[in-house]
């Protein structure tokens, strides 16, 4: 008489001849998340809002961490389109993306 196996999940193959779903394998999906970065020009422009608040605002402008953001505002590379009175943050959006593409235009290698 032939006992089942002690530890039956050590096998490959279950007792009906199948496959665990742990090991199919199925190919990954081609198609990219819908990012800031395809959508065109025209349609990028007109659905920003004219004026961003904060270092969250810089963040959802720039599409980057906290840390990041507050990079960006403290090294001078946006100052133009920055007003601050205390700890209020305006940020004029189009004049931002303006200077920081001459910015990065400049630079040879990626931001900070």
């Amino acid at each position: 008489m032939v006992s089942a196996p002690r530890f039956p999940h050590s096998h490959p193959e279950t007792p009906s001849g199948r496959t665990r779903p742990s090991q199919v394998r199925t190919p990954r999906s081609t198609k990219k998340s819908s990012t800031f970065a395809e959508i065109p020009k025209e349609e990028a422009t007109s659905t920003l809002p004219e004026f961003v608040y904060g270092i969250s605002g810089i963040m959802q402008l720039f599409n980057c961490s906290k840390s990041k953001a507050q990079k960006i505002k403290n090294s001078g590379v946006i100052t133009g389109a920055i007003q601050q009175d205390q700890r209020t943050i305006i940020v004029d959006t189009r004049l931002a993306l303006k200077l920081f593409k001459e910015y990065t235009n400049q630079k040879k290698r990626r931001f900070i």
